[in-house]
């Protein structure tokens, strides 16, 4: 048994903060491009990550900051979490200790843990929802809550 978190837990979780987070966004992706584009970001990477752990190096980098709708977001926040807990379903390839060769943006060869993946993209849409979350503030709008203790005690 490895000493990975509870990843199914953690993906719940992941969705919850997502869903209050895009509901947190001003309706015009126009007027608030930058936090449009940063959650673009998440959702795409969230992407890469699931094609990287299915493909390794022969998975191939999206756009990385694209101006997605709200809608779309939302189904591709949706998508990506239904797709990662089918890995995690999956004993062979979403077997944490799996190792998954890789080739970054910047064209580096590298590999990580299944584990060792989920466990950054958590903390990438933590650390991302945190930057929307101050531009929405900045732009006069109401920030979600998504701290996990929020999830854990049933209030996200």
């Amino acid at each position: 048994m490895s000493g990975f978190p509870d990843f199914p837990l953690l993906f719940k979780y992941n969705l919850a903060a997502h869903r209050a987070a895009l509901a947190s966004l001003p309706d015009d992706s126009t007027d608030h491009e930058r936090a449009y584009r940063i959650y673009g970001h998440m959702v795409s990477v969230e992407r890469l990550w699931l094609s990287r752990i299915a493909e390794g190096e022969r998975a191939v980098a999206p756009e990385m900051f694209p101006l997605l709708s709200r809608g779309r977001l939302a189904e591709a926040v949706e998508e990506n979490v239904a797709d990662t807990m089918a890995l995690l379903a999956d004993p062979t390839e979403g077997d944490p200790d799996r190792m998954v060769s890789f080739v970054t943006t910047d064209g580096m060869r590298l590999s990580s843990t299944v584990g060792g993946i989920l466990f950054h993209v958590i903390n990438h849409g933590s650390y991302h929802r945190g930057q929307v979350a101050s531009l929405v503030a900045k732009g006069g709008g109401k920030a979600a809550a998504t701290d996990y203790l929020l999830f854990d005690v049933g209030r996200l």
